[in-house]
């Protein structure tokens, strides 16, 4: 391990991939129009991988107190504000890695800042693309998200005090069949986003937005219910299948 540390996981190699992920992040923000159905998705994938090895690789410490993280972290927040839920990118697979990379940015208090910091036409594209797009992606992930902005604010939660500042092991399911993924999530306590709870509810009161958005819960939590019951009865039934229906259970909630 300690050899790992020194060799592997070292400052240098973290200044290394720090660098990368800018050039790219920049390179990708240029990209408009027409030019961005021509950009390899290798360069999207690249961003995600980079972020996430960040993430999981690297002591959080160590990474919030990099002289270039509020750069990155504000680079890193203008390319999920724009590309969450982005019509252009055609391919699923890169759809849902953003969806899942999206879910951890936001779990962390100072690249949430970074997102509040945004411009307020950004801000408002990312609440709005979420709000947009509940019903015709994966739910899954959105929920987090909008979970993450309320939770400890106004509700009560009941993890016990010693399940947060730790390491978790989170299924996140994926759009396809098969893809669902485990993700090192290092839990803090709420950090609420004010911010984004007014971005949410002046949107839901544009229009029918409200009314639409709320059908499309009630319609959810139906079907949540519906898998649930049916879930129930196969392991009851059948108590060898079960660790079968883990990823139906996690595409379920």
């Amino acid at each position: 391990t300690a050899w790992i540390k020194t060799v592997i996981l070292s400052e240098n190699r973290m200044n290394d991939i720090i660098w990368m992920l800018r050039t790219l992040l920049r390179s990708v923000d240029v990209v408009e129009d027409a030019a961005f159905h021509f950009m390899p998705e290798f360069y999207m994938m690249a961003i995600l991988n980079m972020y996430r090895a960040l993430q999981e690789c690297f002591p959080q410490k160590a990474l919030i107190r990099h002289r270039q993280a509020p750069a990155l972290f504000r680079e890193l927040a203008h390319f999920f504000a724009k590309h969450i839920c982005n019509p252009q990118i055609k391919s699923i697979d890169v759809r849902d890695h953003i969806l899942q990379s999206s879910v951890i940015f936001v779990n962390y208090p100072q690249t949430l800042q970074a997102l509040e910091r945004l411009p307020e036409a950004d801000c408002g594209s990312f609440m709005a693309s979420i709000v947009a797009n509940y019903g015709k992606t994966n739910y899954v992930h959105l929920s987090r998200m909008l979970i993450r902005f309320w939770k400890g604010h106004g509700f009560a939660y009941r993890d016990p005090p010693e399940y947060y500042n730790k390491r978790h092991e989170v299924l996140l399911p994926g759009v396809l069949a098969g893809t669902a993924m485990y993700m090192s999530v290092y839990e803090i306590e709420p950090n609420p986003s004010v911010k984004y709870q007014n971005l949410f509810s002046t949107f839901l009161s544009q229009g029918e937005n409200g009314a639409k958005f709320i059908n499309i819960v009630f319609n959810q939590l139906n079907s949540c219910l519906t898998e649930f019951m049916n879930s129930r009865k196969e392991i009851r039934k059948n108590h060898n299948t079960y660790t079968s229906l883990v990823e139906r259970s996690c595409l379920m909630w």
